[in-house]
């Protein structure tokens, strides 16, 4: 079973992938795989640890940290990515085009979360 699944599509075509798209799609896999769903967990279920005296003690800067690290990472390598992907179209069809265009749509969406944040000022909160 495992075989027939490892096996090309078609055997007798050549299946090679360029560097670039290769690490392009690590990039990806990395940032929309990992990065940016810990960041999001991050927020949204560790904000009061069990260890934390709440509610004596309100603010755990933990979650905060580790959302904004992952989430930055998560956006740098998704820059990184398409970076990796620029001018690599030579002959591009339809459905790769709409890849390239809806990866530079989240990529912008995802800049200007950036921008917004740091815009904001602080994370708000009862020690704010």
């Amino acid at each position: 079973m495992l075989e027939w699944l490892l096996s090309p599509i078609n055997p007798s075509a050549l299946h090679q992938v360029p560097p670039w798209a290769a690490w392009h799609g690590r990039c990806m896999v990395l940032a929309w795989g990992a990065l940016l769903p810990m960041g999001v967990l991050a927020a949204r279920f560790y904000k009061v640890l069990p260890t934390q005296d709440w509610p004596k003690n309100l603010d755990n800067p933990a979650w905060w940290h580790a959302h904004r690290a992952s989430q930055y990472l998560g956006v740098l390598l998704m820059g990184l990515g398409l970076v990796l992907a620029w001018q690599q179209g030579e002959g591009i069809t339809a459905l790769a085009q709409w890849h390239g265009f809806l990866g530079w749509s989240l990529f912008v969406l995802a800049a200007l979360q950036v921008l917004s944040a740091w815009l904001r000022g602080s994370k708000g909160g009862p020690l704010d």
